[in-house]
């Protein structure tokens, strides 16, 4: 739980100003943007912990410390959660907090994401969806992030011969995904004025670069 909440925060204090989470959140202040986003991402993180990756402070060293870098790396569920799960978890209030706008946004987002996703995929083919990737400002340019999310793609997509897809905006984030083995296969708007490099990294062999 205490990862999951580390994530959260990190990944709130990273993302909530952000074209695609301003939008969504475009009918609450700045100021109440990260703190929404944050229950949000806790609620969901702890109903499926699965594929969340958390590091402390001086990775890849174990141990407590502040979580520095943060992401998701699984695959795609088709059930999803069910309804008693969303309602024991929280996520109703959270979303009637959020207000009718915000939610419906993020619900087109969840859509578009996921629509995205399985054609870049391409074939019927499983993947892995990488998702809201977030390192700590104290942490950026010093290889944290690309260490850690190196390790677990190598580690697990690799491992089970999986491709990855991820979808970032903006073009210095492109870049170091491009330096993990990513391509670009599309480059789209969504939200409108918002645009999205949709990004695949095929599997690669163990020893290869």
């Amino acid at each position: 739980m205490a990862a999951a909440e580390g994530a959260a925060a990190l990944m709130a204090a990273a993302l909530a100003s952000t074209p695609t989470y301003a939008w969504m959140l475009e009918a609450h202040p700045p100021s109440d943007r990260e703190r929404l986003l944050r229950a949000l991402l806790e609620r969901n993180l702890a109903l499926q912990p699965v594929g969340l990756h958390a590091y402390p402070a001086a990775y890849p060293a174990a141990g407590g410390g502040a979580v520095e870098c943060a992401f998701i790396l699984a695959p795609v569920s088709s059930s999803g959660l069910s309804l008693w799960a969303m309602i024991t978890g929280g996520l109703p209030r959270i979303a009637w907090e959020m207000g009718l706008l915000a939610t419906r946004r993020m619900l087109a987002l969840k859509g578009w994401h996921g629509a995205a996703a399985r054609e870049a995929a391409g074939g019927g083919r499983r993947y892995l969806c990488l998702e809201r990737m977030a390192v700590a400002e104290s942490s950026r340019n010093a290889g944290v992030g690309s260490a850690a999310l190196g390790r677990v793609l190598r580690g697990v997509a690799d491992a089970q011969g999986l491709p990855v897809v991820l979808s970032t905006q903006t073009e210095a984030a492109a870049r170091f995904y491009a330096r993990l083995g990513f391509a670009t296969v599309r480059e789209c708007e969504y939200p409108p004025g918002v645009n999205n490099w949709i990004m695949v990294r095929e599997p690669q062999q163990q020893g290869a670069r």
